[in-house]
């Protein structure tokens, strides 16, 4: 099959470290190509290609690629993968891949939350309200199948609702080879994702006031006043020796950090926190893992596998803690993490379920 997925790139996170991942396990059958807005030119990694185009212009954070649109008309493809929320590209993406007859697959990887501030900025509002309930449920009917990671997060999917009938439920995978188990605990916690305010970071630095835990954050700061602030809180609370800036940290050095914790912490607090591969990455490395009852991370952990605490609750955080290294059970559990990543969770596993959801919308295509 020619495979053609369409993705943002601004930043590096956990959509596109899924479809990289994806996109490698696929190039090992099929021609792959990524059309991505973080560059100008085309290049080849491994076996997949990147047409890579440069935004026009970029409002509201969403870009406009004429480039972008072109490539995807210009390009003979089998199926187009397309990764929401990427606004705009996504959308636009799906009409012309239905323009060229193309099977059309969407990823819808989370939603976009407004914040407070965004709440009071009334363009914003109306631009939103634009996108979800004109471009983005029009492109979603256009789509032949939607793929969602986890149920939770589809039942609780307002927009979601309306395309049940076309809803399949794939998991993330993690590179089980990549990320391999060290089963021992010292009490350091981990946070590994961009700083931005959704993912309720304060709220981890705040907990570690009331345990004995040091705290390794790795990411990149998106949001630097977000950044900024955090810095200023862990010297208020007198934390500086005990809570450590990693900034970004390359792929191929994560699974040391993963290894030599205790557990991972995903403090997220809105729903563009949707599924958790760091969680999976914990797990995979034999760590539990402390999440906030959001759909996706809480459907993974359900307390088998760690600690499932209610959104902006410090002392829940510190209390969960302090709790799964109080009950000894650490080795226990990691084990039982390990084998359900192993068992379900393999990037080998999921491609092939994406490629039959391909292969069955291809064949309905030809025969129609």
């Amino acid at each position: 099959m020619k495979i053609g997925h369409v993705v943002s790139y601004p930043y590096h996170g956990g959509i596109q470290e899924y479809v990289l991942n994806l996109a490698k396990e696929q190039s090992k059958k099929h021609e792959v190509v990524i059309f991505t807005s973080k560059n100008k030119g085309t290049k080849k990694v491994r076996n997949v290609k990147y047409y890579q185009c440069y935004p026009f212009l970029t409002l509201f954070r969403t870009p406009f690629i004429p480039s972008l649109y072109a490539k995807i008309l210009q390009t003979d493809l089998d199926v187009v993968h397309v990764h929401f929320p990427f606004p705009l590209a996504s959308d636009l993406a799906c009409y012309l891949a239905k323009i060229k007859k193309h099977a059309v697959i969407a990823t819808y990887h989370c939603e976009i939350e407004m914040d407070m501030q965004r709440r009071r900025n009334i363009p914003y509002r109306f631009l939103k309200s634009f996108h979800d309930n004109f471009l983005l449920s029009t492109a979603l009917r256009k789509v032949d199948r939607i793929i969602v990671t986890t149920k939770s997060f589809f039942e609780t999917s307002q927009i979601l609702k309306r395309f049940s009938n076309k809803v399949e439920i794939i998991p993330v995978g993690v590179d089980v080879n990549r990320f391999t188990p060290n089963y021992e605990y010292p009490r350091k916690l981990l946070f590994v994702g961009r700083i931005i305010p959704e993912k309720g970071i304060e709220y981890l630095i705040k907990s570690i006031k009331f345990v004995d835990f040091d705290l390794v954050i790795l990411g990149k700061p998106v949001s630097h006043s977000y950044y900024n602030y955090l810095l200023d809180l862990t010297k208020q609370l007198h934390l500086t020796s005990r809570v450590h800036f990693m900034g970004f940290v390359p792929s191929s050095d994560l699974p040391k950090y993963y290894q030599n914790v205790g557990a991972v912490v995903l403090p997220s607090t809105s729903r563009l926190e949707a599924f958790g591969i760091t969680v999976l990455e914990g797990f995979a490395c034999g760590k539990p893992a402390i999440v906030t009852d959001l759909p996706g991370p809480a459907s993974l952990v359900t307390n088998k596998y760690g600690k499932i605490v209610p959104k902006k609750d410090f002392e829940a955080i510190a209390k969960a803690a302090s709790e799964i290294f109080e009950e000894g059970r650490m080795t226990e559990i990691g084990k039982k993490a390990r084998k359900l990543v192993e068992e379900k969770y393999s990037w080998s596993s999921i491609s092939r379920k994406i490629e039959r959801l391909y292969c069955e919308i291809i064949g309905t295509h030809r025969f129609t």
